[in-house]
């Protein structure tokens, strides 16, 4: 009996192929008889009949219905996926829903065999028996690809397999020839690419067709293997791709491919498929009409409680762990419990199914975070990293139009229990003698005068008691500070700095943390802010004051004097539309630059020019004879500046 992971799955011509890799060993491929189908209510037969000469296949079926109950359907198969299509299209024209007829053929294999992507199995030869998970990831081969193959023009792609790299440089049949043996001989299992997936997958495309090259290990375009970007990669990690395949059912190179959305839609589908369900058709079906005024009662998002302007002393950061997923799980909300008038209490929702799991699976991984060192505390953070970014969406993605269960009263209901939550644990602070001075959706910022960390510890614990979700104290800040708005009565939300008690800084929605700010006025608000708490612990608001004011003056001498380097001065933005309406400074650059694309990443300097005309006081990064606005980034510094001290105006609470 061999120890297998599943790698990639395939089905064409009535034939499925599941890819496994032997764990020390070579690869095998595991083969059964598979159609893929759709399934459609039983008055659709009659629309069926004319294509009964053309190889199709149908069965009655009963299935799940989610909201409760089982219902007859026609199960119809073909090994033609064209044919296929082709009788769905026929009887939804005749007004007949199909269920299952949008979902990937091999997802479907795989949920019918109950076998999940990048896991290890005990394998006879028929049948497959689960073993007991590692922390680390499985011993898989991968690669790095870097490629760079313009159409019909000279390339060059490097493959690196562990210690052996194999490159090429030459006409694009050579290069594309090279790199299908070199694949086909060091047999990677992942392949982590430097181009978008989408990119690569058009270039094996035509590699295909015009030479014969093959990338994978089957017939498929890329069968057998996983390729993924590189990029992503390097953000979640083996661990973390382990993760996304085992959540949703997907085998690498389609987990690799979709939104955190798309994958919170794949894990349902796949726990649908595997608990019987029909599945329906991802359109956006279930609009609950209602007045203005009710839509905005029931949809008010999470509680904000607005922070004073101010610099604070002694304050807890206390953070729900995962609250949304808990909140789904405790309360039963799913898209078939919720109505209009509330949450039913029972049977489980399948948002219940979905979350819980992942939920508890992330915080084991948390905790032995915390517990390990070295490579294996690298383990656990990608794990639990990727698992709360499915979690965060399976809320988010519980509304959204293109849930093909979704239901917008899910959404809200899971907004309005939280903020009920939220309520409830102003109100146990405020109980136990402690003051709020800000909180935000999931987390509360507290103080008490004299309080410790083992006071905010025990608060912590005794809420989480109290309310039934896992709560933790996340840091204990010296000071923190909330700076003023110019719209608001008060400090915005989401923006503050501070230093905890152990000397760290904490920067959150300020210009120094913010890209789309010079690299001079981010490293100034930082050495600000630094000093600002230094002096202000030392000599007061006044002290603090008079330091900032010496600090701006000394960078804003360098900057007009000519001190800083261009490269400091270089603002970084990303086109965000297609088209605009009024072009704002990096449009402009992106036009001088030619990259104008959405998605692009724009670097540009603000000109100095006799002319006021906005394209003429814009020069890409890297331009010759620039020089730099000093009165614009004089601006900038200013902003920065008013940002720190704001707080300090207000006396020291």
């Amino acid at each position: 009996m061999k120890t297998v992971a599943v790698v990639d799955a395939a089905v064409s011509s009535g034939e499925a192929r599941v890819w496994l890799r032997e764990i020390g060993g070579g690869v095998r491929v595991h083969k059964v008889e598979f159609s893929d189908y759709f399934l459609v209510e039983r008055g659709a037969f009659g629309f069926l009949a004319p294509l009964s000469g053309q190889g199709f296949e149908a069965e009655e079926v009963e299935k799940r219905v989610l909201g409760g109950g089982t219902a007859s359907f026609l199960k119809v198969s073909h090994e033609s996926k064209g044919l296929l299509s082709s009788a769905a299209k026929t009887v939804e024209r005749a007004g007949f829903a199909t269920y299952d007829s949008d979902l990937w053929a091999p997802h479907k294999l795989l949920a019918k065999l109950k076998l999940v992507p990048l896991k290890a199995y005990r394998y006879t030869g028929r049948s497959f028996e689960e073993v007991e998970e590692s922390l680390e990831p499985l011993p898989l081969s991968v690669a790095e690809l870097d490629i760079e193959v313009p159409e019909g023009v000279r390339g060059k792609v490097a493959l690196r397999c562990g210690e052996e790299i194999v490159s090429s440089e030459g006409a694009e049949r050579e290069v594309a020839e090279d790199l299908g043996r070199a694949l086909a001989s060091l047999d990677p299992d992942i392949v982590a690419v430097n181009i978008a997936l989408g990119d690569f997958y058009s270039l094996a495309k035509r590699w295909r067709r015009l030479f014969g090259v093959k990338l994978g290990r089957g017939e498929g375009l890329l069968e057998g293997r996983g390729f993924v970007e590189k990029r992503l990669m390097e953000n979640i990690g083996l661990a973390g791709l382990e993760e996304r395949c085992r959540a949703t059912g997907l085998p690498p190179t389609a987990a690799g491919r979709r939104s955190y959305g798309r994958l919170v839609d794949a894990r349902q589908v796949y726990l649908m498929l595997s608990m019987g369900y029909a599945v329906p058709k991802a359109r956006h079906r279930n609009v609950h009409v209602r007045t203005l005024l009710d839509l905005h009662r029931g949809d008010r998002g999470g509680l904000i409680y607005q922070p004073a302007v101010g610099v604070f002393e002694n304050v807890a950061e206390l953070d729900f762990e995962s609250m949304f997923p808990h909140v789904i799980a405790k309360f039963n909300v799913s898209y078939e419990t919720v109505s209009l008038k509330g949450v039913a209490p029972e049977p489980k929702g399948l948002l219940v199914h979905v979350v819980e799991p992942l939920l508890e699976r992330r915080l084991k991984f948390k905790r032995l975070r915390e517990a390990l060192s070295g490579s294996g505390r690298v383990y656990a953070e990608q794990r639990q990293s990727e698992l709360k970014m499915i979690l965060v969406s399976s809320y988010g993605y519980s509304g959204n139009n293109y849930n093909r269960l979704g239901n917008p009263l899910t959404f809200e209901w899971i907004n309005r229990l939280s903020r009920r939550v939220m309520l409830e644990v102003y109100k146990l602070v405020e109980e136990k003698g402690y003051a709020i001075v800000y909180g935000d959706t999931d987390s509360v910022f507290v103080r008490k005068k004299g309080a410790s960390r083992l006071d905010y510890e025990r608060l912590a614990g005794e809420i989480a008691d109290e309310i039934g979700i896992p709560m933790k104290l996340n840091r204990v800040f010296k000071f923190i500070a909330f700076p003023e708005a110019k719209s608001l009565n008060g400090s915005p939300v989401k923006r503050y700095f501070g230093v905890t008690v152990e000397g760290e800084l904490v920067l959150k929605g300020v210009e120094a943390v913010r890209s789309d700010y010079p690299l001079f006025v981010r490293r100034f608000q930082v050495k600000l802010v630094e000093e600002v708490f230094k002096h202000l612990e030392t000599s007061g608001a006044s002290g603090a004051l008079a330091a900032a004011r010496e600090l701006l003056n000394r960078e804003a001498a360098r900057l007009y004097g000519g001190g800083v380097p261009l490269e400091e001065l270089a603002i970084e933005k990303t086109i965000r539309k297609s088209s605009y309406k009024v072009e704002a400074t990096h449009v402009l650059a992106a036009k001088q630059m030619g990259a104008c694309l959405k998605g692009s990443r724009v670097r540009f300097v603000l000109a100095k020019h006799s002319k006021s005309k906005p394209h003429l006081r814009v020069r890409p990064f890297g331009s010759v004879n620039v020089t730099p606005d000093c009165e614009a980034y004089g601006k900038l510094l200013a902003h920065a500046y008013q940002t720190v001290v704001s707080p300090l105006n207000s006396i020291l609470l």
